[in-house]
C-alpha cells in the first residue's frame, strides 16, 4: 500500500474480490521505512479498510490509520467506527498485555496471552492472523478461532525461527488443550 505500482494492484484486486462478493480481511501490517509520513499512512490504511469485513492490528496500527479520523481512540470507539463502514469483526492486538475482538452484532473478547518464553518478537502477529482465519474460514466460531490464534502466537515467539512454529492443526490443537488446562480460559466474553 505504501507505493505505486503496488498500491494500485491492491486496490484492483480489493474491487474484484468486492464485485464477487469474497470475504476481505485486512491485517495492518506497518512498517516504517516504506512510508513517507503519518497523513499517507492514515489515508491508505482507511481506504483499504473501508473494504475489510475483517480487520486486524495492533493498537499501534490502528492509531495510524485512524489518525486522520480522531487521535486516541480507544479500542471500542475504533470497533464501532469501522462498524459504520464495513467491519464485520475488529481485533485489536496490545502484545503481551493480550488483545481485544469485537463482533458487529456486539460480542466483544478479551484474549490472553500464552505464557512462554519468548525468545523473538517477530512472527507473533502473523502468525495470530493466519491462525484466526484458518478457524473463520474453516467455520468455526470466533471465540474458538481466537483460541487457535492466541496460541499459534504463544508458538511462534517462542521458537527461534518462524518457520520451527509453523505447526498442522492437530499440534496446535494439542497445544490449546493444554493452554487451557494450565492456564484457563484463553478468550473471555466481556
Amino acid at each position: 500500500l505504501s507505493a505505486s505500482p503496488s498500491r494500485d494492484a491492491c486496490f484492483k484486486a480489493l474491487e474484484y474480490a468486492k464485485k464477487h462478493d469474497l470475504l476481505i480481511v485486512f491485517d495492518i501490517d506497518y512498517r516504517p521505512q516504506v512510508w513517507k509520513n503519518k497523513d499517507e499512512i492514515a489515508v491508505y490504511y482507511s481506504l483499504c479498510a473501508k473494504y475489510a469485513q475483517i480487520i486486524i492490528g495492533s493498537y499501534e496500527e490502528f492509531d495510524l490509520m485512524d489518525h486522520l479520523l480522531k487521535d486516541g481512540m480507544d479500542d471500542h470507539e475504533t470497533a464501532k467506527y469501522w462498524f459504520n463502514q464495513n467491519a464485520e469483526i475488529v481485533i485489536i492486538k496490545h502484545g503481551s498485555e493480550g488483545s481485544m475482538a469485537y463482533e458487529k452484532g456486539g460480542r466483544s473478547y478479551k484474549i490472553d496471552i500464552v505464557p512462554v518464553n519468548a525468545v523473538k518478537s517477530t512472527g507473533g502477529g502473523d502468525s495470530y492472523s493466519s491462525a484466526f482465519m484458518y478457524g473463520i474460514l474453516s467455520g468455526r466460531d470466533v471465540k474458538d478461532s481466537l483460541e487457535l490464534a492466541t496460541v499459534s502466537a504463544s508458538l511462534a515467539v517462542a521458537a527461534p525461527c518462524c518457520s520451527d512454529a509453523m505447526v498442522g492443526i492437530d499440534v496446535l490443537e494439542a497445544k490449546r488443550k493444554e493452554a487451557k488446562e494450565n492456564f484457563g480460559e484463553l478468550v473471555k466474553e466481556i
